[in-house]
């Protein structure tokens, strides 16, 4: 039986008493500072409260240190007010007592925890939760790969640093492809790409793809370092700078091309990625991404989870209904959950949660 578990007396299915399950149990969340993440510990904490800590992995971002982030954009948000009302004056002291905030990034190595906080969690964390990911849909190869495929290695890596702890990782229901009807849930290592009924399983590989999307990568890279399309890049940032009114020299110039640049590279990037995904059956490269993260959890050798939601635009119920903190997504993405929608329906330009 399932710890947490409760036995029957007729001998029907085990009922699943989380309450027990969670009570004592101390988890890192990564990407928890996310319209989905922060919905998730914060319920958690709601309905759970006898668990005993959550480490929340934050980022350092825009000159502010993650205690600060943390003051500024995670307690004050509404999603955190079903705990004010329970709590009342006792809130400051509940949170502080089950949340601990700590410095990280997915994209680094052992997710960036310093080697004396993993001393400090070793032995003493039940699972690390991965809530993290790039949610552009046909963001540049590079980017979605740095956080939904390397992303998952350095949890990986973390997980097994902690002790050997399961991963829950969060994916994305549209791994499918643009199927339609029932799609059962299975292992991404019996099915991992959708069009496996009728390609040569033989040809993927997941650690192969990343090889191979990294080759991909050097050649767009080095293709922007052509002579020709410096000239290029330098003629098109003196023209930018005319229309805004600019200077167009010295360090502001220099800022322009290498922004023209990268956006050189972002497009074939993006362009480059859209054509393996669709190859293989995925509607773009987010999904195609996230496919290849949740082959690398599942072939960890770690006791594994791997929760695919589809779109995720408000709350229904927590923390009441209709809530939202800064999603927008496309219109589009409501009526069909096909091709056409994914492929158009972008989100903030190369958003990453966590």
């Amino acid at each position: 039986m399932a710890p947490g578990s409760i036995r029957p007396q007729n001998g029907s299915t085990p009922k699943l008493d989380l309450a027990r399950m969670l009570s004592g149990r101390r988890l890192v969340v990564v990407g928890g500072t996310g319209f989905l993440g922060k919905v998730w510990w914060a319920f958690l904490l709601s309905r759970f409260p006898d668990i005993e800590r959550i480490y929340l992995v934050m980022r350092p971002k825009g000159g502010a240190s993650v205690e600060e982030r943390y003051q500024n954009d995670i307690e004050p948000s509404a999603v955190l007010d079903p705990l004010r009302t329970t709590h009342g004056s006792g809130f400051t002291a509940f949170i502080r007592g089950k949340l601990s905030v700590v410095a990280g990034d997915v994209v680094q190595p052992f997710c960036g925890l310093s080697a004396e906080m993993r001393e400090e969690l070793r032995g003493n964390i039940d699972a690390v939760v991965n809530v993290a990911g790039v949610v552009d849909f046909d963001p540049p190869l590079d980017e979605a790969l740095e956080v939904n495929a390397f992303g998952v290695q350095n949890l990986v890596a973390l997980a097994r640093d902690l002790g050997g702890v399961p991963l829950l990782h969060t994916s994305t229901c549209y791994v499918a492809g643009c199927q339609t009807g029932h799609v059962p849930e299975i292992d991404p290592r019996e099915f991992p790409f959708p069009r496996a009924h009728e390609l040569d399983r033989s040809h993927w590989d997941p650690d192969r793809e990343i090889a191979e999307c990294l080759d991909v990568i050097e050649q767009a890279r080095h293709r922007a370092s052509d002579a020709f399309r410096q000239s290029r890049f330098l003629d098109e940032a003196k023209k930018n700078l005319l229309e805004r009114n600019e200077p167009g020299r010295g360090s502001v110039l220099e800022a322009e091309v290498r922004r023209v640049k990268r956006k050189f590279i972002e497009a074939r990037l993006a362009e480059m990625g859209m054509e393996r995904a669709q190859f293989w059956g995925f509607p773009n490269t987010y999904t195609y991404t996230k496919a290849i993260g949740e082959q690398i959890a599942a072939r960890s050798g770690l006791p594994f989870t791997i929760v695919r939601p589809a779109v995720v635009e408000s709350t229904s119920h927590f923390p009441f209904p209709g809530w939202n903190e800064g999603v927008n997504t496309d219109p589009g993405l409501r009526q069909l959950p096909g091709r056409d929608s994914m492929r158009h329906g972008r989100r903030r330009a190369h958003a990453r949660v966590g």
